[in-house]
């Protein structure tokens, strides 16, 4: 969860996401979705169950993660 500040954008891992058309100060679900055969990672934001925005970047640019 990430709240919408008060220039409609988000943070994730350093990266400033517009959020259009949702409200000042609301809460959004954030969704990452790593497509490994591309090398990205999708970033879907979410607001009363309507998926807002979505924007990929590559991966190299997220942190990894080790189990």
């Amino acid at each position: 969860m990430r709240t919408v500040n008060g220039y409609r954008k988000i943070s994730v891992f350093n990266h400033d996401i517009p959020v259009p058309y949702v409200p000042l100060r609301e809460e959004v679900e954030v969704h990452l979705i790593p497509d490994v055969e591309r090398d990205v990672l999708e970033v879907r934001v979410w607001h009363d169950n309507l998926m807002v925005q979505s924007v990929t970047y590559p991966l190299q640019e997220f942190p990894r993660v080790h189990f």
